[in-house]
Formats: C-alpha cells, sequence, structure tokens
C-alpha cells in the first residue's frame, strides 16, 4: 500500500510502483506538478480518491500487467485531458 498523501507534492518525474502494491491510497500523488510517467506494475490494484489530483504534467499512466483496477471516479480529477491511460486488452476495471 502507499498510504494517503504519501508522495504529495513531490519532484518526481517518473514513477515505478511495485509488483506487490494492491492500493494507492487518497492524494498518494497529489500536487506532484511535474510528474509525467507513472507505471503500476501490480496485477490487481485500487487506486482511491484523487490519488493523481492536481498532476499537472501527467502524460502516460500505464498498467502493464493488470488484470483488475479498481477505482474512484475521483481518482484522476485534474489531471490533463489527454493523459493516457494504457491497460492490458480483456483487463477488468472497475469505477465506485
Amino acid at each position: 500500500t502507499i498510504g494517503k498523501c504519501a508522495f504529495y507534492f513531490n519532484s518526481f518525474k517518473n514513477i515505478r510502483v511495485p509488483f506487490q502494491t494492491k492500493i494507492l491510497g487518497e492524494l498518494a500523488f497529489s500536487s506532484c506538478t511535474c510528474l509525467k510517467a507513472v507505471e503500476v506494475l501490480s496485477e490487481n490494484v485500487e487506486i482511491k480518491n484523487f490519488c493523481f489530483f492536481n498532476c499537472k504534467s501527467l502524460m502516460l499512466i500505464a498498467f502493464p500487467n493488470s488484470q483488475r483496477l479498481s477505482f474512484t471516479a475521483e481518482a484522476y480529477s485534474m489531471i490533463p485531458d489527454d493523459t493516457a491511460i494504457f491497460l492490458l486488452p480483456g483487463a477488468m476495471f472497475y469505477i465506485s
């Protein structure tokens, strides 16, 4: 688990989330305005409210191993409209 506000307002440009991570907490990467790309290696992951809130430079969120993805409608609030989200074909995703 990556906890609530874990990397709030950090200057990371790229992040690779380890395979064993199952939850990305509320506001975990909020206001990381330099963040451009996130790769989440987990097969099953839950993304909480406002996880990527205000990540103004975010261009890509990739889930290359995902089988099941669960997220709230607010998980991606205030990111650029053209941010690409990559999932495996056939991956299940749930919006709560």
